[in-house]
């Protein structure tokens, strides 16, 4: 891994981030961009996001969205 990109992943890391990769539709992918956007909020529309997100996984315990999207 370049510096370059082990700096970018620190400096991600110290404001709370974690850059994700993922494979979606193309046709969903602006949506995922801007559920990204929304969720990297600290306020009250990311809040309503992560639970309304939570709410309609089926069978599945409340925990929080990042927990939620790293499972398998």
């Amino acid at each position: 891994m370049s510096r370059t990109v082990r700096e970018h992943r620190q400096r991600l890391a110290e404001r709370g981030l974690k850059r994700l990769e993922v494979s979606v539709a193309a046709s969903d992918a602006e949506l995922m961009r801007k559920v990204a956007k929304v969720l990297n909020g600290d306020d009250t529309q990311s809040e309503r996001l992560r639970a309304a997100v939570l709410e309609l996984m089926p069978g599945r315990p409340t925990i929080k969205f990042g927990d939620w999207i790293k499972t398998p």
